[in-house]
């Protein structure tokens, strides 16, 4: 009697998983991969239109911005975050490329030893087919 073998499905999944993880890694909405635009002010006085009394010496339109120290602390606090994601991005990158490679490494020597056990067993079957036809 011949037992059927049926084909495993998981190294089909695996090969799947390897080929989907690169496409939602490149779909993730990272900050770091968003553009950063400023924002420009915009000045909407209209220097033709004849501005009332100024009685202080600022020349009128012209606005002061400064920024206070809490703001530049969390505009580089943010950056610094920003980069930090990055670095442990591009390290989780390498770590993944290395465990796919010892995953694919175990699977070939896992079907290296099949294989060499499947023609040790038609070894066997041979040998016991040849003792049987001289029984005969």
């Amino acid at each position: 009697m011949e037992s059927e073998t049926k084909p495993s499905l998981w190294p089909l999944a695996l090969l799947g998983i390897l080929g989907v993880a690169p496409w939602f890694r490149s779909q993730s909405n990272a900050p770091s991969k968003q553009p950063v635009e400023p924002i420009q002010a915009q000045d909407s006085t209209d220097r033709n239109r004849s501005v009332g009394k100024n009685e202080s010496d600022v020349p009128a339109g012209i606005i002061a911005v400064t920024e206070t120290p809490e703001a530049k602390a969390k505009r580089e606090h943010a950056t610094k975050r920003r980069q930090t994601i990055q670095r442990f991005r591009k390290a989780g990158g390498a770590w993944l490329s290395l465990g796919t490679f010892i995953v694919i490494l175990a699977y070939a020597v896992i079907a290296r030893n099949q294989w060499q056990e499947m023609l040790n067993s038609n070894k066997l079957t041979q040998q016991s087919l040849s003792v049987s036809q001289q029984a005969m």
